[in-house]
């Protein structure tokens, strides 16, 4: 039913400079892997009737047929939780992991200032893990290995591990 493997994995960066300013990007990504959406396993699975998510609204009924939610039915006996590839997804993803734009301070204008104390000036704002494109519905496509009941047998599972952190950074670079 596929791997977690990517077929391939991609990066690109890009920098400009303009007049004192200065801009770079970093993308990557990975392409053709799959994940297994665990959270949704138990959100979805209808194994308990509190904290599901709201796509069980969408369950099967007799007036309902058009959807691909089985019925929601107490114990649970059409096995809704079971692994299966309902809740297999497409992994890849696209991700701007940093970006950073800045401003050097020309020289004259220091030189006349600062009287020569500092030399050099950039002011500067960056940013991490900004966008992520993915059709993935789990928190974070970028799942990696989470040892489960002893077993590290768990790449490419979503147990709902904590999604990459946002970052940003407002700085200043000074040469004296």
């Amino acid at each position: 039913m596929g791997s977690f493997i990517p077929k391939f994995t991609y990066a690109f960066n890009l920098g400009a400079n303009y007049k004192g300013f200065d801009a770079s990007v970093f993308f990557q990504g990975v392409q053709g892997n799959k994940i297994y959406n665990a959270t949704r396993t138990i959100s979805e699975g209808m194994v308990r009737f509190f904290n599901a998510s709201t796509r069980v609204l969408d369950a099967w009924r007799p007036d309902h047929t058009n959807t691909d939610v089985p019925r929601a039915i107490s114990s649970d006996p059409n096995q809704n939780a079971r692994p299966s590839n309902r809740f297999l997804e497409d992994g890849s993803y696209l991700r701007l992991k940093n970006v950073m734009i800045g401003y050097t301070v020309p020289d004259k204008w220091l030189q006349t200032t600062a009287k020569g104390v500092i030399r050099g000036v950039r002011l500067y704002v960056s940013a991490q893990n900004v966008l992520t494109f993915t059709k993935y519905t789990g928190y974070d496509p970028e799942v990696g290995n989470r040892t489960i009941n002893t077993s590290s047998l768990t790449n490419g599972i979503d147990a709902a591990v904590y999604p990459q952190p946002k970052a940003y950074q407002v700085g200043i670079q000074a040469n004296f």
